[in-house]
Order: structure tokens, then sequence, then C-alpha cells
């Protein structure tokens, strides 16, 4: 599948300006590198570009667009039919030398001046990620300002038919990425190793750049957020990692995999914590479809009781000729649960484990002891303990 990138780049920019027209916003001015590229498809030094402002591009509603470049470098937006213009940027922050205040007032009045050429009954500018000075500036040369960042974040809500596709092959491409790492992680291989694979291949097949390293092996996976270490990887790690990759054309491509170091054999708790996490990542899929709302979504994502169908426990003395049955349980939230901790596997369609209960007091001491026959399951927490006891869960 190929992008057809000049589409892409003119779906987006009418979107853009169909947004300015409808919220009311006669002109725009952002040195965001992210949303250059998507206003008008300017692909260049972008980790550069978030340093400070830069490069700026300014969009007049019902006018021209203009691109603010570096000097000499106007052969960068040659091919964008988005591009109107391409001016001569100035660097506006202490970072470029003392006389910057000079240059900051010499292009707040630039701009001020061509809103002023093309909306002189309304001159307001929505702008964003510059320095109070020269916000400052721009007031002072009769501009009200407004938040570029909301009209920019409403027009990249909704995506363009080319958008979808390009999504699509960032995606396959990430995930190219991530296979190049999975075959890196093995016995002796550091975390950084591995996670260089990944960066490589992402670079190799036109991807933009990572903004985290969050890959992790063994006890390094928790508590999370740990970045990647010199640890060498282990026989039967969990090696665990986010892409967080800005890949093809600039779109984000992010997600989580989990994997294990040189076996293919894991352990109990392994494997209970890849059924919770299949069933998560299942029921919350499941909620997915048009006209739902983020704040439904949140509501009826698992944990919820509804996510989970209503048991019976039937609690066997390992060495006891009793049986015991428990009544029915519904999910509940609390400090006390019960939650499978050993090998389960299916049996009669249900799953079979040994037990434990786990309390907190109000102290956050922790005690464990064995489930009684009127305890709580907390379908959320599947976890451990009693010895001697095993679990047999029935759903109707």
């Amino acid at each position: 599948m190929a992008v057809d990138i000049p589409a892409l780049d003119r779906q987006r920019h009418q979107r853009l300006r169909e947004v300015m027209e409808r919220q009311g916003v006669p002109a725009l001015l952002t040195p965001d590198p992210v949303n250059i590229g998507y206003a008008c498809g300017h692909r260049n030094m972008t980790v550069y570009g978030m340093l400070g402002p830069s490069r700026f591009l300014l969009v007049i509603a019902g006018g021209p667009t203009i691109l603010f470049e570096f000097a000499g470098c106007d052969h960068l937006s040659a091919e964008l039919t988005t591009v109107d213009e391409v001016r001569q940027t100035t660097t506006i922050t202490v970072n470029s030398g003392a006389n910057y205040r000079v240059a900051l007032e010499r292009f707040a009045g630039e701009v001020a001046a061509e809103c002023r050429r093309h909306h002189p009954d309304d001159l307001r500018l929505a702008v964003e990620r510059v320095d109070f000075e020269f916000t400052d500036a721009l007031r002072t040369h009769g501009l009200g300002l407004l938040d570029a960042t909301a009209v920019l974040l409403e027009a990249r809500r909704i995506k363009q038919p080319t958008e979808l596709d390009a999504m699509r092959i960032a995606i396959d491409r990430v995930q190219g990425a991530v296979g190049q790492l999975e075959a890196c992680v093995r016995e002796g291989v550091t975390e950084n190793e591995a996670w260089a694979e990944f960066h490589r291949d992402l670079i190799a097949r036109d991807g933009e750049y990572v903004v985290a390293r969050l890959f992790q092996s063994g006890p390094n996976t928790f508590p999370y957020f740990r970045e990647s270490s010199d640890r060498a990887m282990q026989v039967g790690d969990l090696v665990c990692l986010d892409t967080d990759a800005t890949g093809y054309l600039g779109y984000s491509v992010d997600f989580s995999r989990t994997f294990l170091c040189a076996t293919d054999r894991p352990t109990p708790v392994q494997r209970d914590l890849f059924g919770l996490a299949f069933a998560q990542l299942q029921h919350n899929a499941s909620l997915i479809g048009p006209g739902v709302s983020y704040e439904d979504f949140a509501r009826r994502a698992w944990p919820d009781a509804r996510a989970v169908p209503p048991v019976r426990l039937l609690l066997l003395g390992a060495r006891a000729r009793r049986m015991w049955r428990a009544p029915e349980c519904a999910t509940r939230r609390g400090r006390s649960a019960i939650w499978i901790s050993r090998h389960v596997r299916a049996r009669h369609g249900g799953v079979r484990g040994e037990l434990h209960r786990r309390r907190r007091d109000a102290s956050g001491s922790e005690t464990r002891g064995p489930v009684s026959c009127d305890g709580r399951w907390r379908g959320a927490a599947h976890h451990l303990p009693v010895r001697g006891l095993s679990l047999v869960i029935v759903t109707r």
C-alpha cells in the first residue's frame, strides 16, 4: 500500500482551514514541528524543532499559508502545494544571543502586519508554544490572542481518508521494528542493546523518533516506567516494552508488548498474568464502537461487575472428603480479595488453581490466610492462597 502524500497534505490542510472557519479563527501561528507537519506536510528536523521556536507556520483564514523557514532552505518546501509563500525565519528566544529581543519585536511586527492586511477588523491570532515575551510583543502590536493548540487538536481529532492509509502503514512498520527487537531478546543481551535494535529498524523504515525508552526485563519490570538499562537479560525473564514511536509520516504508534527471554515455558504466575491481561484487552476492545463516549467507555472498562459473569466457587479440600460450596459471588472493589496464583488450566468449562486471601489493615500491614467458604472473589485481581485447596470457577 502506498500513500498519496500530496493528497494527505491537502486533506489535512483543508481540515485545519475548515475548523478555523467554524471556530471563527482569523489567523493561526505555530512553531510546533508536529503541527506544522499536519498543517502543510513539512517534515524536517522535527526533534530539533521541539527544543524551542525556530520554524513557524502562519495560516490566514481566507488567505495565504506562509512558512517561515531557515535561511537558504526554501528547497525544503519546494514541493509542498499547501504552502503559498516562504519567508526567512528568526529565533525569538534568549538561546539566539543577547539581541534576541530585537528579532522578537521585528517578527511580532511582521506577523501583526500580515494579520492586519487580511483581517483589519478582526485582529486576533491563535498562537501556541512561544515564550511570554513574544506574546507580550504580539499584544503590543495590537493583536488579541487565542489558543492555537485547541484549534489544531480539534482538526487532528477527525482523521481524513488518506490519513487512515498512512496510519495503517505506520502501525505495520512499528510492528516490524518490534519484531526485530524480539529477535534480540536472548540471554546475555542488555536491555539497551535490544532497544537499540528497535530504534535502528524504526529509522530504517522511515520512522521519525521514539519519545521514551520504556523497555525492561526481569526485576526491572516492576514498578513500571523504568527505562532501558545495561542489565543483561536472563533465561525466563519477563520482558516488557512500550513503543512510544513517532513513525511513518509523523503518526504516533504506541502499544505495549511482553515477551519471555529464551524460553517457551512460562511460569504459572506468568501464565496467570497473561490470562488477566488478555481478558482485559478482549473486554475493553469489545466496548469500542461508533458513538461510544470516552466517559461511557471508562465507566464500562475492565474491571467491572458487568465484565465478569456471575460465578460459583467450589472449594475442595485436597485431603478431606467433604466439599464446601461457596455462595454465588459478585465482583467488588476492596482491600480484601481472592486471586489465582498457581497454574490454571481449563477443566469442565472452568479453571483450576490454588487460592489465598490477602488483607491489608489501616496501617498498610499485609496478612495472608486461607479462603473461607463465604469469601468474595474479585474478578479484577484473580490472585493467590490456601495450600491444600483447589478452586473450580463455574460460569453461568
